[in-house]
């Protein structure tokens, strides 16, 4: 089977043989191992996510650009990324690299666009398909205006990568493809006409008819609003300055483990303890030596650190973490503050959730929802990034993305300078409930990358801070909390055999709520009419099952 690696350049109308342009693309997806659906101009991830990191690699598959990946599609695999309305495209060209299997007709169709709004006086659609035989491009107007035109291949010889190039003129309405900017076929379209916005393109498929795939490699692709040349070394320059290492390593590094705790072992922040008692750990993840850090949902069990002001979290970041839940572990993970904005992390019934507020905590801009449940004792990745922009926020973990609704947080201030970002892992206020799992290796990124790229950097940053033999001594709170509430009459907590300290006859509920405060890591207690006194080291509020004659109380 003969097979022909092609540059489909899509847009750009000119002549071959004239002067080029050094054109920036309005969107580039370098469609490789390394950024896979990504647009790397705005860093957007794909509309699919969770299915694009299904999609194979080819490691060498694109001998003419430094990252010579590509990705591998069989017909049913597809990238979905969106167009957005901030760019107005009058004319309009799209560019990729292709390897496309010659078995794939009678069609195979490895870019389509189409607009959200059917717009009558503009353009709607692009298709383009084919294989190394040839190429065709169809173009669809919201009046149900259609110009298409298929261009033998008669141009490849042998094989070898070849530069293709298709264009939609605004002034001279035409469209036309080129092959190696030598041969090309065009056809008389529309003047004055430009692409409607906003809209979605999907590599590897075609949105309507989706039973017809592609087959091939595609690595690579652009979209301009230009109508002019562009030589073909100058295309490939624009691939290869894409940044694929991230150009300084991380700005804040919290092992949170048996050694470091809570310590920020870069600039050494100092954490805050809210307990009379070391914090506790539980095994960690594989590949990194040391314990993670506790949390049991009391306020008691929280850490508090900050980030300085020079990197507050205003513009674009990533914070990295493991995370490990329990059975039970609805309550906050992590919030964040400055004076002008905050954000929550917390878990409900599995689920995650990631909420950005202004100063006052009231009815949050955004909300991301993960709509995957995490698995109880299984560490899990999560990373929360804010985009380039600071207009929305991202939910990042294994196999899964969600983000926050753009437009909500529009109007977000950044945060002022003038003063540190308060962070607190696990609850903030005696009265709420936070997490029950462990945390541990979390890092401060200053800056947005792929997250095969994040999770390197993770890794190693992890492990960096194991070089030496520093362990950190417990620096315990001033102040004993003493608070006794009760939570709910005739319940208790379901049956938390592994969170139960003692279990025994008290005198009385005063005798009973008393040895839990003067026991270490009690953090709530149940007392019976048969004076049945319980002490647990766990704060729960919710899930409580019936239990009559039985109150259940927490220190606060």
């Amino acid at each position: 089977m003969f097979t022909q690696i092609a540059i489909i350049f899509l847009g750009l109308l000119g002549c071959s043989n004239g002067d080029s342009v050094s054109a920036s693309p309005i969107y580039m997806w370098p469609l490789n191992g390394v950024f896979r659906g990504i647009e790397t101009n705005t860093f957007t991830y794909s509309l699919n996510h969770d299915q694009v990191t299904d999609i194979p690699v080819q490691q060498n598959g694109n001998p003419k650009l430094q990252e010579e990946s590509t990705l591998v599609f069989d017909g049913s695999q597809f990238i979905d990324v969106p167009i957005s309305a901030d760019h107005n495209f009058q004319s309009v060209a799209i560019s990729l690299y292709i390897q496309a299997n010659s078995d794939t007709r009678p069609r195979s169709v490895f870019f389509h666009y189409k607009a959200t709004n059917n717009e009558s006086s503009k353009i709607t659609e692009i298709i383009l398909e084919g294989n190394y035989k040839d190429l065709k491009f169809t173009v669809k107007f919201g009046d149900g205006a259609i110009f298409s035109e298929s261009c033998r291949n008669d141009y490849y010889k042998s094989s070898g990568v070849y530069l293709a190039t298709f264009v939609h003129s605004f002034t001279a309405g035409q469209a036309a493809m080129y092959f190696d900017w030598v041969h090309s076929h065009n056809v008389d379209s529309r003047s004055g006409r430009s692409l409607s916005v906003p809209g979605t393109v999907r590599f590897g498929g075609h949105q309507t008819d989706t039973g017809v795939g592609y087959i091939g490699q595609l690595s690579c692709a652009s979209m301009f609003d230009i109508d002019e040349d562009i030589d073909p070394t100058y295309y490939a320059s624009i691939c290869n300055n894409v940044v694929t290492t991230p150009p300084t390593a991380p700005s804040l590094v919290w092992p949170l483990d048996d050694k470091m705790q809570g310590l920020e072992v870069k600039t050494n922040i100092m954490p805050t303890y809210n307990s009379l008692n070391p914090p506790r750990f539980l095994q960690g993840p594989l590949g990194l030596p040391n314990n993670a850090l506790a949390f049991d949902g009391s306020f008691l069990s929280s850490v508090s650190t900050s980030v300085p002001q020079t990197m507050l979290l205003g513009n674009q970041f990533s914070l990295a973490v493991f995370i490990l839940l329990d059975t039970y572990s609805d309550g906050d993970i992590i919030y964040a503050k400055s004076n002008l904005y905050g954000f929550l992390l917390n878990v409900q019934n599995g689920y995650l959730y990631l909420s950005q507020f202004d100063h006052r905590r009231a009815t949050p801009c955004a909300t991301v929802t993960v709509d995957k449940t995490l698995n109880p004792f299984q560490w899990y990745i999560v990373i929360i990034q804010r985009d380039l922009n600071a207009t929305h926020f991202g939910l990042i973990g294994d196999r899964w993305l969600a983000t926050s609704n753009q437009a909500t947080c529009q109007q977000m201030p950044a945060p002022s300078p003038s003063a540190n970002m308060d962070v607190v892992l696990g609850v903030m206020s005696m009265e709420q409930e936070g997490f029950k799992g462990a945390l541990t290796c979390m890092v401060l990124f200053e800056f947005i990358r792929p997250v095969s790229v994040l999770l390197d950097r993770l890794n190693s940053s992890c492990n960096t801070q194991y070089e030496n033999n520093i362990t950190v001594d417990f620096t315990n709170a001033t102040k004993r909390v003493s608070k006794q509430v009760i939570v709910a009459s005739n319940q208790q907590p379901p049956d938390f055999s592994r969170h139960l300290i003692r279990n025994f006859t008290s005198k009385s509920l005063t005798s009973c709520g008393k040895e839990c405060l003067e026991t270490p890591y009690c953090r709530s207690y149940s007392y019976g009419t048969e004076r049945t006194c319980a002490h647990y080291d766990w704060f729960v509020k919710n899930g409580l099952v019936v239990s009559p004659g039985t109150n259940y109380y927490t220190l606060e």
